[in-house]
């Protein structure tokens, strides 16, 4: 027992970047609602898209393992801005091609 609580930073990462990753999974399905073709350029913007989702759990477990350390926040929060930047130019792309 007390061996799960010396690594509850790491845990409480887990479970943040668990229901970060499901948030952001959510969201290209709303997109993709409101398109009846894409191309390969709406393909790849999704890909760089999930690459920096997926990059969360990384982040996060950083954070775990580091939590006192602010380079480890920067790198979260730069990877969280990652994934707004690939959302929204996923969404920009498709409102202005049709």
């Amino acid at each position: 027992m007390w061996a799960l609580v010396a690594i509850w930073p790491k845990i409480l990462s887990y479970v943040a970047s668990f229901v970060v990753v499901g948030i952001l999974l959510d969201r290209p399905p709303n997109i993709f609602h409101y398109i009846h073709r894409s191309n390969r350029r709406l393909l790849w913007l999704n890909h760089f898209y999930l690459m920096a989702v997926s990059l969360v759990a990384f982040t996060a477990g950083v954070i775990g393992s580091y939590p006192d350390n602010k380079v480890a926040v920067f790198f979260y929060g730069l990877n969280l801005v990652m994934v707004g930047l690939a959302l929204s130019s996923m969404w920009w792309y498709v409102i202005t091609r049709r």
